[in-house]
């Protein structure tokens, strides 16, 4: 049986203000906007994935470590696996410019 969306969209949400809360008392502002540079680097693997057809779970912060994106099946090709894997980097990049 598949989790109900509202326990999904909660738990996401408490992991992420949890989140953004440890890493202002360690960081400061600094800390946040390094959250929301890991939260854009995470998506670039979910558009990217999603782009190439895969189901995704979406992505997860872990408070003072960064994030998680999942990917519900195996990427078997190894095409798909490089731009699923590089699209993290490269929405980095573009937060730069």
């Amino acid at each position: 049986m598949e989790e109900r969306l509202w326990w999904r969209v909660a738990r996401w949400l408490f992991l992420c203000v949890l989140s953004f809360i440890v890493s202002y008392y360690l960081w400061g502002w600094l800390g946040c906007a390094v959250m929301v540079m890991i939260g854009l680097h995470e998506l670039g693997h979910i558009v990217a994935a999603k782009y190439f057809g895969y189901q995704t779970g979406g992505f997860v912060f872990i408070p003072a470590l960064g994030g998680v994106a999942t990917i519900k099946e195996p990427v078997l090709n190894l095409r798909h696996a490089f731009w699923i894997w590089f699209a993290g980097p490269l929405s980095g990049l573009l937060q730069i410019i």
